[in-house]
């Protein structure tokens, strides 16, 4: 996804995308019975590219490149209560990742530079039996001197990132996809987000003879274990809604 600029105008565009499923997990041949408690492994990852570029003061303009990607596992059988404030049902596993990169002029040499760029990356992943792990990293750069076009990009990448959860063998677990990308520059500024490399994860049982059955009600669309939800098929894949804007001001 990319914004452009020409002009004086304001650029910006946004894609958004979900998916949903549900799965089970069954006894299969481990020994396991309907009601019992086992340990799932989720590993997920999410990486693409962020950039940003305007041209340090005289020139104007400044460059924006932001994505979001949340995951997570509910067994909506289970409810937590508080009084008055109603029930709710926490997730089973959850991840969280985004990053942003900046770019812009610092008009009329302020503060004795010309040019400004900022980057920052984050990632959690959290478990009803795995407390919150997290990860986050930001730096900026100031560059002097004549008039440039400068730049700054960032390949994000989480890695593989691995947690377990407990689940209910015999109890529907509703698993929810999300991603978020938005760009914006203003006059001689560009900016774009390339998602087009992985959003996948992959649930396995950690109980030897256990299996994964998906698409467990007639609503369901059923998925493989390991599942590519960003990509060159991302908008045909299991009923994916998108919504893109692109707008000028």
């Amino acid at each position: 996804m990319r914004g452009a600029i020409t002009n004086n105008f304001l650029t910006n565009s946004q894609m958004s995308a979900e998916a949903s499923n549900r799965f089970m997990v069954l006894p299969g041949t481990s020994g396991l019975g309907i009601g019992d408690v086992t340990t799932l492994q989720l590993t997920v990852r999410v990486d693409g590219t962020l950039h940003a570029e305007a041209t340090a003061w005289p020139g104007a303009g400044w460059a924006h490149a932001r994505m979001d990607a949340d995951l997570s596992i509910h067994d909506y059988s289970i409810q937590e209560c508080m009084g008055d404030d109603g029930c709710w049902s926490p997730p089973q596993a959850s991840f969280g990742a985004s990053g942003e990169v900046e770019a812009y002029d610092v008009n009329f040499n302020y503060w004795d530079h010309t040019f400004y760029s900022s980057w920052e990356e984050s990632w959690n992943t959290s478990s009803n039996i795995s407390p919150e792990d997290s990860h986050r990293l930001s730096g900026w750069e100031e560059q002097l001197g004549e008039s440039m076009h400068y730049e700054v990009g960032r390949f994000f990448d989480t890695g593989s990132l691995t947690l377990e959860f407990d689940a209910t063998v015999g109890n529907p677990l509703d698993i929810e996809a999300y991603i978020y990308t938005y760009v914006d520059a203003s006059q001689d500024a560009e900016a774009w987000a390339d998602f087009g490399n992985t959003f996948a994860f992959e649930i396995t049982p950690t109980v030897e003879g256990a299996r994964i059955a998906w698409g467990v009600d007639s609503h369901a669309v059923p998925l493989p274990g390991a599942l590519p939800l960003l990509g060159a098929g991302l908008l045909g894949l299991f009923g994916l809604r998108r919504k893109q804007a692109g707008n000028k001001e």
